[in-house]
């Protein structure tokens, strides 16, 4: 049986601006280190054999933080990014919904994103195969292993479509999980049991939920 542990990158500036991310970057905030560092401590007695990241710096910068001192592979893995939102990354939702040919999109994006068309950005359907060929191929890298996965927001949205046999247009009903939470899933046979999911209970102080 392999094991996962699945967590979104701290909390960045563009999350408080609630400006899309995507491909580009922004820095880690205080709240999203300590963040990062209670999710260390969190999994301090857990016996992690491999640590798989996006190669984006939020991301990256967060898998470094909860290895902390352990010596545990670090391995970037490209599979793992965030879909590509072309024209609107660096944009706040305010800012793309006042676009007259942004805004039929964007609604297609958050409620039937099958249909959605990019500007400039990722098909959702290659995202979603991109993001499940890169965890069908980390766990069958390391099985029986424990495997901590340091990813993004709409990645672990979409992923969850996977791990719960659900349609790429089911993810209207699942939330965009928090950061530096944790979700834990045990795979057998190319069955997945989940035993967590996006909890926080880690978490030092109670984060005000500020952008997302």
């Amino acid at each position: 049986m392999t094991t996962l542990y699945l967590t979104r990158h701290g909390q960045t500036m563009w999350n408080l601006e609630k400006r899309l991310q995507g491909t580009q970057n922004s820095p880690l905030t205080k709240a999203g280190i300590m963040q990062a560092e209670d999710l260390r401590d969190r999994l301090k007695d857990v016996d992690i054999d491999v640590i798989y990241t996006s190669p984006l710096e939020r991301a990256y910068k967060t898998a470094e933080i909860i290895r902390g001192h352990k010596d545990i592979p670090l391995l970037t893995h490209n599979g793992l990014k965030e879909i590509n939102f072309g024209a609107w990354e660096g944009m706040t939702l305010e800012e793309i919904e006042g676009v007259k040919e942004y805004k039929e999109e964007y609604k297609k994006f958050f409620n039937t994103p099958s249909k959605y068309t990019p500007f400039q950005g990722e098909v959702v359907l290659d995202f979603v195969n991109r993001i499940q060929h890169a965890i069908i191929d980390i766990i069958n890298n390391n099985k029986d292993k424990k495997v901590l996965i340091v990813t993004h927001g709409m990645t672990l949205k979409f992923l969850m479509t996977l791990f719960k046999n659900l349609n790429i247009d089911d993810i209207v009903s699942l939330p965009v999980m928090g950061q530096a939470t944790l979700t834990h899933i045990e795979v057998d046979n190319n069955q997945y049991n989940i035993l967590l999911e996006d909890d926080r209970s880690h978490y030092r102080q109670e984060f005000i939920t500020k952008g997302w």
